[in-house]
């Protein structure tokens, strides 16, 4: 923790650098995030998917410290292992200990299939699998199968998109497992045949797995308007401005 300490002030005197404190983290104990994440009250709720992964984040960190938990997380969207070692040096104590109840982390897909391994999640939430970064990933099948692996470390939960074909047949394969419950979202008929583009999910090629599954999701988004949304919930109805 010192010497993560020391590299951040360094590098925060030289005007950047904010995955340097984590690099050295890890390069002097590679059980760093193991040891300072894995064990806090709540466990920790993985993130990931190809885009939106930082907006979920903060907003699932709002709604639990609005519920009075003491949320640790990465806010400034370093979702490497790095990224997320640095964020703990800004928060831990002198001995490494975090003062949170739960982790909600960004998780990069690549790098998150180790992360997940290392930490254990009791959550994961699937966001979506797009055609993104093909520099990076080349196809989304590739994407498909992180996906995949993260998903199999949830020890709880699985929260999954219902409405992106290859997160809900990732789902429903946990399901049928029996590994962890699935919990769904979606967006209603209505608003998608609103959206001129729908979800710009990737398409499902070629796949010897079933159909996805009809599912009537726990949170339904069903009106967008802005910043204006309204969730559907067993409950009822639920108004919403978004950040």
């Amino acid at each position: 923790v010192a010497a993560g300490r020391a590299a951040r002030w360094a590098a925060r005197l030289r005007g950047g650098g904010s995955a340097v404190p984590g690099v050295v983290a890890l390069r002097i104990d590679p059980r760093f995030l193991e040891r300072t994440i894995a064990d806090l009250p709540h466990g920790v709720v993985a993130v990931t998917g190809s885009n939106g992964k930082s907006t979920t984040t903060h907003m699932l960190t709002a709604v639990l410290r609005a519920h009075g938990l003491r949320v640790f997380t990465n806010p400034s969207g370093g979702n490497l292992p790095q990224g997320i070692a640095s964020a703990v040096l800004a928060d831990a104590d002198a001995s490494g200990r975090l003062d949170a109840d739960v982790a909600v982390l960004e998780i990069d897909e690549a790098y998150g299939v180790a992360l997940s391994a290392l930490l254990t999640p009791r959550t994961v939430l699937l966001l979506n699998i797009q055609i993104d970064q093909l520099n990076r990933f080349h196809e989304p099948d590739r994407v498909v199968g992180m996906l995949e692996r993260i998903a199999a470390t949830a020890t709880e939960a699985v929260v999954a998109n219902r409405d992106d074909a290859h997160v809900n047949a990732i789902a429903a394969h946990t399901a049928r497992a029996g590994r962890a419950a699935v919990d769904w979202f979606g967006v209603s008929e209505e608003l998608l045949g609103d959206s001129k583009h729908g979800l710009a999910s990737a398409p499902r090629f070629g796949s010897e797995d079933p159909a996805p599954v009809h599912v009537v999701a726990g949170v339904e988004a069903v009106a967008l308007s802005a910043r204006d949304a309204v969730f559907r919930l067993a409950s009822g109805d639920l108004p919403v401005t978004l950040p």
